[in-house]
């Protein structure tokens, strides 16, 4: 079982890795018509989903409620 603390790094690390993935995707993509972004409209959608996304953790229980603890022999 892996401590919390590397838990929560892991997830740190992994979201933006996932986020910069999806991006660098989109934009090696070439299509017609370009799909064009608006850094603003991203920086809006970005800060949203970052309250969002805090807003469930906040209420998911600790990780430790799902995890049930097995005796080693």
């Amino acid at each position: 079982m892996l401590p919390l603390s590397r838990l929560i790094v892991g997830s740190l690390l992994m979201g933006p890795a996932i986020a910069g993935m999806h991006y660098t995707g989109m934009a090696a993509m070439r299509m017609t018509p370009a799909i064009e972004y608006d850094p603003a409209c991203l920086r809006i959608r970005r800060d949203r989903d970052r309250r969002v996304g805090r807003g469930a953790v906040d209420r998911v229980p600790p990780a430790r409620a799902f995890v049930r603890r097995v005796p080693v022999p």
